[in-house]
């Protein structure tokens, strides 16, 4: 503040008690909001932390349906797979009983020994399976 040049740019006492006053009225008023300002600031960071629970929430329910999804899409594609397999037995089979089977008939006829058959496609299958989707 630059010092007065003259008596007449010193502040009277009234003057300066007005001021006094007006700059205490002033600090209240910022107090105040300041206040205020720190109440709002509060509720909104408890707002953001509810929110950020409810996304860390949505993100693990996303997941779970994410991975139950995947999971459907491989046991449909698995299903397919496997009836695939079974189709060729089937298909085989009947074509052995129109034109012969290549060794004795007794054990092409065997329940046993066409479940053997069909296991042993649906692993092959299997493995396909898995090294094409593996290729992904």
């Amino acid at each position: 503040m630059p010092r007065p040049q003259s008596s007449k740019d010193i502040a009277t006492f009234a003057e300066c008690r007005a001021e006094v006053d007006r700059l205490i009225a002033e600090k209240s008023e910022l107090r105040r909001n300041l206040t205020a300002m720190e109440t709002i600031t509060r509720d909104r960071r408890h707002q953001a932390e509810e929110l950020r629970k409810d996304k860390r929430q949505l993100i693990a329910k996303m997941d779970v349906i994410y991975r139950k999804q995947a999971a459907n899409d491989k046991l449909k594609s698995t299903a397919g797979w496997s009836g695939a397999a079974i189709g060729c037995v089937t298909l085989l089979w009947a074509g052995f009983g129109n034109y012969g089977y290549p060794g004795p008939a007794w054990l092409f006829e065997h329940e046993i020994f066409f479940g053997f058959v069909c296991w042993c496609a649906t692993t092959i299958f299997a493995w396909v399976a898995r090294s094409y989707y593996e290729a992904d």
